[in-house]
């Protein structure tokens, strides 16, 4: 007998219409007593990386080294926050939370996989009733109280989205053939390949030829965020 059929969804711009790295950022150095024009700073830094053509990869590895020193248990606090903040506020894609709910029904597994940390997501899979969140991982010290080295395993951004997704489905002994999987950008190229029903959000032009060419399914996408805004 085969394992479940699973969904992965991309979460920003695909689940949610915001790049969730960047908000839930900004509210955990404000949690942590950070002074605003340090993190406006620093944000203008990510940015720059961001026209220069940076590789989406290392710029998630830039933005997580500023969260060195941060205790675990106060990021997931601001990861709550965040998502209380902006939840009620056009937060959710409406033709992806109903793909979601269109799973469920169908017994389906969804799963959210996403560039940001579990911290950040976390809080909207509760919210949608999702038991699995893959997410960057962020390398923390021992003890009681573990707090972030700021370095991160493999970022789940391209190939690592792809290599994540084929690790839980042979955890839970699903079939890649079975599975779909929903992401707005070319970088989620290997992960929409990885899964036999691929789903192109939006009108990212490189998905949009892969879905004429091999009949892949589309949903509507979502506004993109400003020019410049890290990824």
């Amino acid at each position: 007998m085969s394992g479940p059929r699973l969904a992965f969804f991309d979460v920003d711009e695909t689940l949610i219409t915001v790049k969730s790295l960047a908000g839930f950022f900004v509210r955990h150095r404000t949690d942590s007593g950070h002074p605003a024009d340090e993190t406006d700073r620093i944000l203008r830094e990510l940015w720059a990386m961001v026209a220069a053509g940076t590789p989406r990869e290392t710029l998630n590895r830039a933005f997580f080294r500023h969260l060195a020193g941060s205790p675990l248990h106060r990021l997931q606090e601001s990861g709550t926050r965040w998502f209380a903040e902006v939840r009620d506020g056009g937060l959710f894609h409406p033709p992806a939370v109903e793909a979601v709910r269109r799973h469920q029904r169908d017994g389906d597994v969804p799963v959210l996989i996403s560039g940001s940390c579990e911290a950040c997501i976390r809080p909207i899979a509760d919210h949608l009733g999702i038991t699995y969140v893959l997410g960057t991982e962020l390398r923390t010290t021992g003890g009681p109280d573990p707090q972030l080295t700021g370095e991160t395993g493999q970022p789940l951004i391209g190939a690592g989205k792809a290599l994540a997704a084929r690790a839980l489905l042979d955890r839970l002994g699903a079939r890649a053939e079975d599975a779909t999987a929903y992401a707005d950008d070319a970088t989620d190229l290997p992960l929409l390949h990885t899964v036999g029903r691929p789903v192109v959000v939006g009108d990212d032009p490189e998905l949009r030829r892969r879905a004429e060419r091999f009949g892949w399914r589309r949903l509507p996408g979502v506004d993109r965020a400003p020019a410049g805004r890290p990824a």
